[in-house]
């Protein structure tokens, strides 16, 4: 009767021992995912502030440049330009101010070419030296534009006419000459370069 009793009360311990080694397995097992997951957010936790910070940084680097470019700002700093730069003179790559400058040249180019036929159609001459006076030109394109003079310096910047002095004055220089320098169909010819400052491309 007694062994009986100790042997079950031996199977009783193991069992106890036993579930109590699971328990801890258990808990132990509940502890290390428990771990891993503090671990995971606070990995997560740490890149979403590294992220922010650098989010900040950049701002705060946007806004100092911004106000160095800034003439009203106490941290102003007067730019240094190259002149000799290809960009010197011109809008920022894929601006609306660029896109502005390209839309506003294309609009000078149809105007300068107007003027060139205006002149072919009522010069007297052979091509491609067909010439005609100032003042029947001013007369004769004050029907269509008041820009004659803007225009003829425009042309004279791209070599299609020619004419003495800088300016043109009405009355003062009407019997100044007025020379186109290319044939007509050749002038036709000539496209929009997309360049803001040379709106037209010229070979």
């Amino acid at each position: 009767m007694f062994s009986v009793r100790n042997k079950s009360a031996l199977l009783q311990k193991d069992v106890v021992e036993e579930n109590g080694s699971q328990r801890i397995n258990e808990n132990r097992k509940i502890l290390d995912s428990g771990e891993s997951e503090r671990e995971s957010k606070l990995h997560v936790y740490s890149k979403s502030a590294r992220e922010t910070i650098k989010m900040f940084n950049n701002i705060a680097d946007e806004t100092k440049e911004r106000l160095d470019r800034n003439p009203f700002s106490s941290t102003y700093m007067i730019p240094k330009y190259d002149t000799h730069a290809q960009d010197y003179g011109r809008p920022k790559h894929g601006s609306k101010t660029e896109a502005r400058g390209i839309k506003a040249g294309d609009y000078v180019m149809r105007e300068v070419l107007f003027l060139c036929e205006i002149i072919n159609t009522h010069a007297q001459g052979e091509p491609p030296n067909r010439i005609i006076k100032f003042g029947p030109l001013f007369y004769i394109y004050a029907h269509y534009s008041d820009k004659l003079v803007g225009m003829l310096i425009r042309a004279r910047k791209y070599k299609l006419v020619d004419f003495e002095g800088e300016m043109l004055y009405q009355r003062q220089d009407d019997d100044k000459i007025i020379r186109l320098l290319k044939p007509i169909e050749e002038i036709r010819k000539l496209e929009p370069s997309g360049d803001p400052k040379n709106c037209i491309s010229v070979n």
